[in-house]
């Protein structure tokens, strides 16, 4: 994945193995098997300009927001300084 704050990009396709989610604006917006992994990404994304809100949620915190990461409407599309 490039730099945040140069591009970033999402691939919307859930992963079985992914256990930790980062949630950018309302959508998801990457998957993790691993919470340090998880913690790399929102550090990497929290600076962005368009990024309004953003949180690591475990599968039980998706649900409670309305999000299941099996669903691609509820992954974002992408974040780009354009």
């Amino acid at each position: 994945m490039s730099k945040a704050k140069d591009f970033l990009e999402i691939y919307k396709i859930n992963n079985k193995d992914y256990k930790f989610w980062v949630v950018v604006n309302g959508k998801i917006f990457t998957g993790w098997e691993y919470k340090e992994d998880a913690q790399d990404d929102f550090k990497e994304m929290e600076d962005h300009p368009k990024v309004k809100s953003i949180k690591i949620y475990q599968r039980v915190g998706l649900k409670k927001l309305g999000l299941d990461p099996d669903n691609n409407d509820d992954w974002a599309g992408n974040i780009s300084n354009d």
